[in-house]
């Protein structure tokens, strides 16, 4: 078995990770409420990182080859 890893990452700004957030399940399981708690914290700590960040992001890619 073969392990390779690439990292990666993309730009966000508080807004776009909002909407990434949106499509998360753990969001979609929640409450109104939760929601909106959630986003108001995520707002206060995101703000806090400037107009734009990076997140990164490591894929791990296993391959095996059949015996």
């Amino acid at each position: 078995m073969t392990l390779r890893t690439f990292e990666w990452s993309t730009t966000h700004t508080t807004a776009s990770f909002l909407e990434l957030i949106k499509s998360r399940s753990y969001y979609l399981v929640s409450g109104p409420e939760a929601r909106q708690r959630l986003e108001q914290q995520l707002r206060e700590v995101l703000d806090q990182l400037g107009e734009e960040f990076e997140l990164p992001y490591v894929t791990y890619a296993y391959t095996a080859e059949k015996r």
